[in-house]
C-alpha cells in the first residue's frame, strides 16, 4: 500500500535507535563533518547547480503536481439506456403531432417518400456499444424476396435517458500503483458525492454550464436524450444544411445527427486545464461554481453538435420462411452521441507528501555531489590534499605514536609551568595563581580583554582540569595531560588494552585485527621501504642536476692526484 514505505523507514530508524541505545543514554546526536575549500571558480559552479536543483525542483513537483494523488477516467463500469415509463402517452402525443401527421418527409436519399409512425420496442430504441449510444430515429426496410420497402419513424426517441458510470485509476504518486474501481466506489470524498455539469463549448477553453446532476446511490448519472440534444442546439424537426441533394433539405430527424459527449473530470487544484468558465443556471443545485472554489471533484460534461455530419447504421436479419431463408435489410437514420472521457482530478495524500520533501532532498543534494566528485578525484594533486582532509585515516598504531608524543610534550610543558619534583620525590603539581599568571601573560597582547574577564576565564577554565572530588586547587600532571589529550580519538586506556597480549579477544578482532607487535612490524616495514625511495629519489635528482660530475668531489680528487 502507500504507506509501507513510511512504515519501512519507521523501522529502520528504530532499529537503529536500539543499536545506539548507550549514545542516546548520553543524549549524542550526530552530524556529517564537512570540509571547506575556498576556490572561487568552484564555488561559483556550485551556486549555480543548487539554483538548477531548486529550479528542477519547482518544474519537476510544482508544475507536475507531483505531490497529489492523482486519479483519471478510465473508461465505463456501466453505459446503458431507458425509456420512460409512460411510453404508451408520449406515443400517442407523437401521433398527434404535426411531423408525423405530415406522412411525408424528404428522406436522407433525397426523396420525397411517405412514413409511418411507429413505436419502438426496447430493442429498437438504442444500441449501446463501447462508448457509443445511437437512438434511431427513421429507417428504410425491405425484404430480399419481394423487394418491397417501408420508410417507418419512430415515436418517443427524445424519452429516453442514458445511464452513464464511469470507472477510475487512481495512481499513487510514492509507489507508483495503480488502483481501477467503479465510481461507484470514489464517488464519495468527505461525504460529497461527484455532480455532473452539463455544459456547452461556445469557444475554445470556454465553457457555460447549465443543468447538474448528482449520481444515484447506485453510482450512476442519468442524462435525458432530450436536455443533450437542446444544449446542443438540436431540433429534429430543423433542416440539416449539411445534407443538400437535388436542392431539397430533409430534417434531422430523418437524416440523423452526431453529438460528441466529453466527460471531462476536474476539480480546483487542475483547474488550470481549462480557463473560462460561465455557469448560466442550474436546476438542482444551487451554486455550480462553489463546487469549484471547495475543491470538490465535478464531471463538466461538454456537449458538442457535429453539423458536418449525418448518421447512418446498416442491420440484417435473416428470417425463416416456409421454402428458403429469406433476409430483412433495413439503412437507419439516428442520433449518435459519441461519448468521451478526459481529465484528472487531485487530492494531498500523506505518500505524495513524503515523495515530495524525499525527492526533494535528492535534488538539492545534487550539486554538493558533483562538486565533491569533482574536487575529490578530478584535480590532481589537490585532489589528494582534499581526500586527506575529508577522509582521515585511522590506524591504531599511528594514532598511539601521535598520543605518547603528546604526552611527552604535555609532560615538558607542565614542569615548564609547575616546576620540576620536590626532593624529597613530590610530585609538581600547577597552582591556580600559576595558571592564572600564565593565562594573563599569555592575554597580554589582547588589549581589549579586561583583567577581571581573563581572571574569570582562567578560574574557569582551571576548575575544570582539576578533576579531584574536593577540588583542592591543584591540578596534577595526569589531569593536566588529560585535559590536553580531551579532544584526541584514543586515550591511554584504548592503547593500554590494545599492548595487552593477556586480554581476551573477540572472535571478529582476532580475526580481523592483528596484534599491536605485528602491527608494528607491518608499519616499520612501509616507512624503510618508503624511506629508501625518498633517498633513492634524491640521488636520482642530484644526478639530473650534476650528470657529469661537475663541481662534485670528483674534480677534485683528480687534482690531488696529478699533485701527488
Amino acid at each position: 500500500g502507500p504507506f509501507c514505505l513510511p512504515v519501512f523507514v519507521f523501522a529502520m530508524a528504530t532499529c537503529l535507535s536500539a543499536l545506539n541505545i548507550c549514545e542516546a543514554k548520553k543524549q549524542l546526536i550526530f552530524f556529517p563533518a564537512y570540509i571547506t575549500v575556498e576556490n572561487l571558480p568552484m564555488g561559483i559552479f556550485f551556486r549555480l547547480g543548487q539554483l538548477a536543483a531548486v529550479a528542477a525542483a519547482v518544474v519537476v513537483f510544482a508544475a507536475g503536481q507531483q505531490y497529489y494523488n492523482i486519479e483519471v477516467p478510465a473508461g465505463f463500469h456501466s453505459l446503458s439506456v431507458h425509456g420512460p415509463s409512460n411510453m404508451s402517452a408520449i406515443h400517442a402525443a407523437d401521433m398527434a403531432s404535426s411531423w408525423c401527421q405530415a406522412g411525408t418527409a424528404t428522406s436522407s436519399r433525397g426523396e420525397e417518400a411517405a412514413f409511418s409512425c411507429k413505436s419502438p420496442s426496447d430493442a429498437e430504441a438504442a444500441e449501446v456499444d463501447s462508448g457509443t449510444v445511437y437512438f434511431p430515429t427513421c429507417y428504410w426496410e425491405k425484404t430480399a424476396a419481394d423487394g418491397d420497402s417501408n420508410y417507418v419513424c419512430h415515436t418517443g426517441t427524445t424519452a429516453w435517458s442514458m445511464d452513464l458510470e464511469p470507472s477510475f485509476t487512481a495512481t499513487d504518486q510514492l509507489s507508483g500503483t495503480v488502483h481501477r474501481g467503479s465510481h461507484r466506489k470514489t464517488q464519495v470524498r468527505d461525504g460529497k458525492k461527484f455532480p455532473i455539469l452539463l455544459a456547452t463549448s461556445p469557444g475554445d477553453r470556454v465553457y457555460r454550464t447549465y443543468d447538474v446532476f448528482e449520481p444515484s446511490d447506485t453510482g450512476s448519472f442519468t442524462l435525458p436524450l432530450a436536455r443533450v440534444l437542446e444544449l446542443a442546439a438540436v431540433n429534429l424537426e430543423s433542416v440539416n444544411f449539411a445534407f443538400t441533394t437535388g436542392g431539397e433539405r430533409a430534417t434531422n430527424r430523418h437524416t440523423g445527427v452526431a453529438v460528441r459527449l466529453e466527460l471531462v473530470y476536474v476539480n480546483r487544484r487542475l483547474l488550470s486545464l481549462f480557463s473560462t468558465w460561465d455557469v448560466s443556471s442550474s436546476l438542482d443545485y444551487p451554486d455550480a461554481a462553489e463546487v469549484i472554489r471547495n475543491n470538490e471533484v465535478v464531471c463538466l460534461a461538454v456537449i458538442r453538435h457535429e453539423p458536418a455530419h449525418w448518421t447512418d447504421r446498416k442491420r440484417v436479419w435473416f428470417l425463416s420462411g416456409e421454402d428458403a431463408v429469406e433476409a430483412r435489410y433495413r439503412d437507419q437514420r439516428g442520433i449518435k452521441i459519441s461519448i468521451t472521457h478526459t481529465g484528472q482530478y487531485a487530492f494531498w495524500t500523506a505518500s505524495s507528501v513524503f515523495n515530495l520533501v524525499a525527492s526533494t532532498i535528492v535534488y538539492l543534494g545534487m550539486p554538493l555531489l558533483v562538486a565533491n566528485l569533482i574536487l575529490l578525484h578530478c584535480c590532481g594533486k589537490p585532489s589528494e590534499v582534499y581526500q586527506k582532509a575529508q577522509r582521515e585515516p585511522v590506524n591504531l598504531v599511528v594514532k598511539f605514536t601521535n598520543l605518547i608524543c603528546t604526552l611527552l610534550l604535555a609532560k615538558v610543558a607542565f614542569e615548564r609551568l609547575a616546576g620540576k619534583a620536590g626532593d624529597d620525590g613530590t610530585p609538581p603539581v600547577l597552582k591556580r595563581e600559576q595558571f592564572a599568571e600564565s593565562i594573563k601573560q599569555l592575554f597580554h597582547e589582547y588589549s581589549g580583554l579586561p583583567e577581571e574577564s581573563v581572571t574569570k576565564m582562567a578560574n574557569g577554565i582551571f576548575n575544570m582540569m582539576d578533576a579531584s572530588p574536593g577540588g583542592e586547587g591543584e591540578v596534577t600532571l595526569k589531569e593536566f595531560c588529560g585535559a590536553i589529550t580531551a579532544g584526541c580519538t584514543v586515550d591511554v586506556y584504548d592503547m593500554e588494552t590494545s599492548f595487552d597480549n593477556g586480554r581476551t579477544r573477540g572472535a571478529l578482532e582476532a580475526c580481523l585485527i592483528p596484534r599491536m607487535a605485528k602491527e608494528i612490524s607491518r608499519i616499520r616495514s612501509r616507512h624503510k621501504a618508503e624511506m629508501k625511495n625518498v633517498q633513492q629519489g634524491i640521488k636520482k635528482r642530484k644526478k639530473r642536476r650534476h650528470p657529469s660530475g661537475i663541481g662534485t668531489g670528483a674534480s677534485t680528487g683528480a687534482g690531488a692526484g696529478g699533485e701527488a
